[in-house]
């Protein structure tokens, strides 16, 4: 048997049949890179020519070969137009030229944050630079033309319309040799939820709570309708106006693609992740999102967290303190319901009776 298997592989081998070349264009990426394989260029013969005529040949292919290369010049110098200032691309200015680089606000595990100024207009933003050998995962979102960092490809699909006044806004960005650049928009006076928790006592009311938690909410909502899981819903991670109360979740460093398949590596915080994610290695985006949502709601009005580890989320009775009003503890038990099934959606969140007290502030 070996044997004529042997004598079938040398027969296949003697036989120089041509190989088809996949048509290339519009096809589908190949191991997650764009564009899928290259198409193989067409090359000229490279053996010894004799005899009369092969001169003239030449001539004509050389010929050829010079009206295709200016054909490309100029299709290349139409093509280099002035940058795009669509989010998709990274724009080709200085971001020296641009805007001025101010004080540090803040270094986490996926970049560092400054101060800036917009030079047009005087406009406040945040410049996030992200290292490249931090963004070794891409995705392409729908309607982007190649794979993009995580954070870069999110932030830009969710700033494509309809966007979300409760997700801070993305400017623009920029390809660095070494790093990505965000520019984004900076509220002032601001400061992250978790900030604003500790300079009001280390808890908020409930008026309050109930006005965070619906902006919250809905930025949620909009990621979902994205198509995009957030996947790290902490105090930490939300941006409060001190004066208006506006709400801005931002840092999707974390983030994925929306599936309904369980997904089966680990990202976020731990204190804010659900107990499935430790006891089964994988969970369901809804009820991965809706615990965070408890904890963060549990740490507004409770002024500390529910569980310090999963085993205790596991083994202990979750304590809610007497002050919180029955709604509200109905509420966070719900989110924090041990079955991930059991959770509601963030739907169900929005009609609970708790958040239908919520009035809209001016």
């Amino acid at each position: 048997m070996k044997k004529a298997l042997f004598s079938l592989e040398m027969e296949l081998r003697s036989r120089k049949r041509p190989v088809p070349q996949p048509e290339c264009e519009g096809a589908a990426p190949v191991d997650g890179q764009e564009g899928g394989r290259k198409r193989q260029r067409k090359t000229e013969p490279q053996g010894q020519l004799q005899g009369g005529g092969v001169k003239g040949r030449k001539n004509k292919t050389t010929r050829r070969r010079k009206k295709v290369l200016q054909k490309t010049k100029a299709a290349q110098s139409e093509n280099e137009s002035p940058p795009s200032k669509d989010l998709s691309d990274p724009c080709r200015a200085s971001l020296e030229d641009l805007y001025t680089k101010g004080e540090l606000l803040g270094k986490g595990g996926f970049g560092t944050v400054y101060a800036g100024i917009r030079k047009s207009d005087g406009m406040l933003v945040a410049i996030k630079y992200i290292p490249k050998e931090k963004c070794a995962r891409q995705l392409r979102m729908p309607g982007q033309e190649k794979p993009l960092p995580v954070e870069v490809a999110l932030m830009v699909h969710l700033n494509s319309e309809p966007t979300c006044s409760s997700i801070l806004k993305l400017i623009e960005w920029f390809d660095l040799p070494s790093e990505y650049v965000l520019v984004l928009e900076r509220p002032e006076p601001c400061m992250d939820l978790m900030q604003y928790i500790r300079s009001q006592g280390n808890f908020l009311s409930e008026e309050v709570a109930q006005h965070v938690l619906m902006q919250l909410l809905n930025a949620l909502n909009h990621c979902q309708s994205k198509g995009i899981i957030h996947r790290d819903i902490k105090p930490s991670n939300i941006l409060i106006h001190t004066k208006t109360l506006q709400v801005k979740l931002l840092d999707f460093g974390c983030g994925d693609i929306l599936k309904d398949d369980p997904y089966t590596y680990f990202a976020g915080t731990a204190l804010y992740c659900p107990p499935e994610v430790f006891l089964f290695r994988k969970y369901l985006s809804s009820p991965f999102t809706v615990w965070s949502v408890g904890v963060t709601l549990y740490r507004m009005v409770c002024g500390t967290i529910p569980f310090w580890n999963f085993m205790e989320a596991i083994c202990k009775p979750l304590e809610v303190p007497a002050s919180v009003s029955p709604d509200l503890q109905h509420l966070i038990r719900w989110c924090l319901t041990l079955i991930p099934v059991n959770r509601p959606t963030i739907d169900q969140i929005m009609l609970h009776p708790w958040l239908q007290q919520c009035r809209p502030k001016d």
